[in-house]
């Protein structure tokens, strides 16, 4: 048994002198005071299997000291990366594969994955993005800078005029909004042409006394029986009728596009036929409003003869040039007789 240098006292397991206090000899260089840096001492690996662990004998039985009563706490201390100093084992040096800190496996495991693994490269397309919009921002500021006065006054469609607002919390420019196109309006398609006579009412400078047919019955020869569209009534006037006019008024303005008559007594009758025992008309002229005249020359047909006109007019006028002779005969008559008027044409446009 050790025994205090100070007071001569029996020290037990303590460090100190349960009777002075006095330290006893090397405890205050235990480890766990000293500062300076060691290196550290590392476990028994636990692979492979070792041989039976060594008990340590059992204490004797005996009255166990109680700890120092002055006896000072240890600080704490936690172990630095210094502390782990590469101290070879029967395994291997440590950081290789095989060592005491991995099994042989997971080192080559992981070294095959480092192996595999594609290195991080860092990505070039953020830059490329950067620098394509800086090129679009150039161009879009040469082409401002660069634009002529010529380009934008032909862009400008005219003076915008600006519509100005006022608030409580002061004047606001508000531009107008753009005038709506306007819808174009269907053109209807030409109507064709239709006789518009009937719907005219005519006028004669002079007409025959009304007669009697073959069979007594009374015959009248107004000027309206060349617009009833009958070919066996007829407007007559005795003798010769050169130089006489017609006129005809028709309901409104129209476009007409062709005019014609029948130029003699068309009825005929048992021994009676009135288109060779009357004169027939030989030339006309049609006057219009416009001053427009057009002269035709009349055959020896039955039916209506016309021509092609384009004139916009609200009245007619039908003046005879020449006529037949009277003809010969008991059954010869001396008049001249029109049976129908033809006028073809539209409504005129600006009257619709």
């Amino acid at each position: 048994m050790d025994q205090c240098a100070r007071c001569g006292q029996t020290l037990g397991v303590g460090r100190y002198c349960v009777n002075c206090g006095q330290p006893r000899d090397g405890a205050l260089d235990d480890w766990r005071t000293d500062t300076a840096e060691r290196p550290a001492v590392r476990p028994a690996p636990t692979y492979p299997p070792a041989d039976p662990p060594v008990v340590p004998p059992a204490a004797p039985p005996g009255p166990v000291a109680p700890p120092p009563v002055f006896q000072t706490p240890p600080q704490a201390r936690y172990p630095m990366y210094a502390d782990e100093p590469d101290v070879p084992t029967e395994h291997g040096e440590p950081g290789e594969p095989g060592g005491p800190d991995e099994p042989p496996l997971l080192w080559e495991a992981a070294a095959e994955h480092q192996e595999r693994a594609p290195q991080r490269r860092r990505s070039v397309l953020p830059w490329v993005l950067v620098a394509a919009a800086l090129v679009l921002v150039a161009v879009a500021g040469v082409r401002l800078l660069t634009s002529g006065s010529d380009d934008e006054a032909a862009a400008d469609p005219g003076p915008i005029t600006q519509t100005t607002v006022e608030s409580p919390r002061g004047t606001a420019t508000r531009a107008p909004a753009p005038t709506p196109t306007p819808t174009p309006t269907p053109t209807e398609p030409p109507a064709e042409p239709e006789d518009v006579a009937a719907a005219a009412t005519a006028a004669a400078p002079t007409t025959a006394a009304p007669g009697r047919d073959v069979d007594g019955d009374p015959v009248r020869y107004d000027a309206d029986n060349m617009l009833d569209g009958r070919d066996d009534t007829a407007w007559r006037a005795p003798g010769d009728a050169t130089g006489a006019t017609l006129g005809f008024r028709l309901a409104e303005p129209t476009r007409l596009t062709s005019v014609g008559l029948l130029n003699g007594y068309a009825k005929t009758d048992p021994g009676y036929d009135g288109y060779t025992a009357n004169r027939r008309v030989l030339a006309v002229e049609w006057v219009f409003d416009d001053g427009t005249v057009v002269v035709q020359d009349l055959g020896t047909s039955r039916s209506v003869q016309s021509i092609d006109v384009d004139v916009v007019t609200e009245t007619v006028r039908l003046r005879i040039v020449s006529v037949s002779s009277q003809a010969r005969g008991p059954q010869g008559r001396d008049y001249t007789a029109v049976s129908t008027v033809r006028l073809l044409g539209t409504p005129a446009p600006a009257t619709r």
